[in-house]
């Protein structure tokens, strides 16, 4: 579904994430949120000849869009009708362990016809999303769109025309529409990743079309879902100003050539100037040797008002310095996968160990953490992918910083999810002040359900 000029010019609230999945968003009130995941049949081509079996939240297969406003309840209650186990893991938010939904860590499996309630308050605004991570299934069904974003609005929003949320995935798709799950297992666990081959906008074929008034200003809150592409977004033709990156306010730039880079589970918030002539129309795509057409934007209509100056958001309790002098450090070294290139075959003999951690494989959130520190304790993780595929890294429970090779200072900004090259390694540092069990994992599933995870606790 597109905006239409005739719906633009009316002046209707609605962004592209409300069209594409006919769910508006939810109220925040205690008890008001129900997600309850199933599965459904889904057609993504009048070309194709059958229909894909995917995994939804409440009839909508790239999930329910909840917004709150910070200070807000999240009030969930989560209802399993699949056949295999589940939980929701709320990706980037600082909030309550018990409520991380790490499956054998900070909860148990939610079994087919089981609930779970996740109830705490986002201590954070900004972008964030939600997705199973029960290990043995949470590969496969959020490779099938069980996902979901969530919006924590700031009290300083900047002021813009209209507020868009558009999620990227790429499916495996067979010649005739279905889901191709042979591929998606053998290759995806010992190698880069489950890559798809056919790209969607909120769960709609892209390219997909915008149209916004002439001299306007809008706002995209980007999430990469994809299973395991990364995806440089170039913008053509279009002012593009950089406001929070994984969910975490930043001071607004625009980004080097005009493109940003999306890895699996990240999330960039942007501010989009319009041209001031009318029918200009700019592009937004994913450059992999040549450009895969994502977004257009064309300026229509009468001039909108000018919008003042963007200044950095008001951002979230996060600390400013860190005394890295101060700190406790350890190594995260990523071992194992199959080195033999993307088009051989695994053999593979035992998916849950194909990965390691520190020269040991993953058997179960009991075994030893990688570190135990008091709270307000500095950390630095020397991260080192020792393997022949790119690495994903997520931190539970934290945002830190990119330190430099050196140690000589760190990025200008807070991540929670960090590529790493084959052979790369990177420095990070963040201060342990959320206590409780917190997972360092892979954002790309299927290297989560092959081995490479591990935790951490702050007591």
């Amino acid at each position: 579904m597109h905006f239409s000029r005739r719906t633009l010019l009316a002046g209707l609230g609605v962004t592209l994430t409300d069209l594409a999945t006919n769910a508006a968003p939810q109220s925040a009130s205690p008890s008001s949120i129900i997600l309850r995941a199933d599965e459904a049949p889904k057609r993504f081509s009048p070309d194709f000849k059958k229909e894909a079996s995917v995994y939804r939240y409440n009839k909508s297969e790239s999930g329910s869009l909840i917004r709150l406003k910070k200070g807000e309840l999240l009030n969930v209650r989560l209802e399993n009708a699949l056949s295999s186990p589940t939980s929701i893991h709320w990706y980037g938010m600082r909030g309550t362990n018990a409520m991380d939904g790490v499956a054998g860590l900070t909860q148990m499996s939610v079994k087919q016809g089981e609930v779970f309630n996740y109830n705490f308050m986002p201590p954070d605004s900004g972008l964030f999303w939600y997705h199973p991570l029960n290990k043995g299934s949470a590969a496969e069904q959020q490779n099938r769109g069980l996902y979901g974003l969530i919006i924590i609005e700031e009290p300083d929003a900047p002021s813009v025309d209209q507020d868009i949320a558009v999620i990227i995935d790429d499916w495996n798709l067979k010649s005739d529409g279905e889901i191709d799950s042979d591929q998606y297992y053998l290759k995806g666990f010992a190698q880069g990743g489950r890559l798809g081959n056919f790209l969607t906008v909120n769960g709609n074929a892209a390219p997909e079309k915008l149209y916004a008034k002439s001299g306007g200003r809008i706002r995209l809150r980007f999430l990469n879902a994809t299973g395991a592409r990364v995806c440089p977004l170039k913008f053509t033709d279009i002012q593009a100003h950089v406001i929070a990156i994984d969910g975490q306010a930043c001071d607004p730039f625009d980004p080097l050539r005009r493109t940003v880079i999306l890895s699996p589970g990240s999330r960039f918030d942007i501010i989009v100037d319009i041209s001031a002539d009318e029918n200009k129309t700019g592009e937004i795509g994913i450059s992999l040797g040549k450009i895969l057409p994502l977004l257009s934007i064309t300026s229509i209509g009468v001039k909108s008002e000018k919008h003042p100056p963007l200044l950095k958001l008001s951002g979230n309790n996060l600390p400013a310095a860190i005394r890295l002098q101060n700190s406790v450090r350890t190594e995260l070294v990523i071992t194992g996968g199959q080195s033999a290139p993307v088009g051989s075959e695994p053999d593979l003999i035992d998916k849950t160990k194909i990965w390691q951690i520190n020269n040991s494989y993953f058997i179960d959130f009991g075994a030893k953490p990688l570190f135990t520190v008091r709270r307000g304790t500095p950390i630095v993780i020397n991260i080192a992918n020792k393997t022949a595929w790119p690495q994903v890294i997520h931190v539970h429970g934290h945002n830190f910083r990119l330190l430099h090779a050196f140690d000589d200072g760190w990025e200008p900004y807070f991540l929670d999810t960090l590529f790493i090259a084959d052979g790369r390694n990177s420095l990070i540092s963040f201060i342990a002040d959320n206590p409780g069990k917190w997972a360092i994992r892979s954002s790309i599933l299927d290297h989560f359900e092959g081995g490479v995870v591990t935790w951490f606790e702050v007591i």
